[in-house]
């Protein structure tokens, strides 16, 4: 099993060039590769899917225009594992893109209104601590 999150795009994204940079982290792309790229790190993996456009429903698209400042123009999903270090895969992901791509995070678990952050509020979590980067924190997790 698996969950994902949303890298929710207010610019162009180039697939190749994403790939790429999942490439430079160790990543592979090929051929019977679930997705268009894949970070792995024993049993632990991160699939990506350059899907093209996000959700089309207005009030999401509200709110990530919102978190963005501007439009919408691209999206990529995440698929993390639910194995030990998964999670720390993606992050790798999201803060490599961070430094060519402007976007926001969702979730994909809670409320957009709940669920969609920047990447330097995720930063802030890496930072303190926080038992998982991207979901709500475990009852009694006194670093989410």
């Amino acid at each position: 099993m698996a969950e994902s999150v949303f890298l929710v795009f207010g610019e162009e994204l180039d697939p190749a060039r994403f790939v790429e940079l999942v490439v430079s982290l160790g990543g592979v792309t090929g051929p019977g590769e679930r997705g268009d790229a894949r970070l792995s790190d024993g049993h632990a993996h991160v699939w990506v899917h350059l899907t093209g456009l996000p959700e089309d429903d207005p009030d999401e698209l509200a709110v990530y225009e919102a978190r963005l400042g501007g439009r919408v123009v691209a999206e990529a999903e995440l698929e993390i594992s639910r194995t030990k270090g998964s999670e720390g895969l993606a992050w790798r992901i999201v803060d490599a893109a961070a430094r060519r791509w402007r976007f926001v995070v969702f979730n994909g678990h809670d409320e957009p209104e709940v669920g969609v952050r920047t990447v330097d509020e995720l930063r802030a979590r890496v930072a303190s601590g926080a038992s998982s980067v991207f979901w709500p924190p475990d009852p009694g997790d006194a670093g989410g």
